[in-house]
């Protein structure tokens, strides 16, 4: 069985500063948000107990 999980990376919310009523995101590192995280361990999860192979799909810079 192949199980494919979808991820995207978010800016770290914890390094989002304000400036001027607007969020700069200038320098602020990209992370995977806890539903990603969740999704990528059921999938491994799922992975160990049938077998088969786990795809991770991304897309974005």
């Amino acid at each position: 069985m192949n199980i494919v999980v979808a991820m995207k990376q978010i800016p770290d919310l914890q390094q989002i500063r304000i400036r001027n009523r607007k969020p700069v995101l200038d320098d602020v590192p990209l992370t995977f948000g806890n539903i990603d995280k969740n999704a990528l361990e059921a999938g491994a999860r799922c992975k160990e107990e049938t077998g088969g192979q786990l795809i991770v799909v991304s897309v974005g810079s």
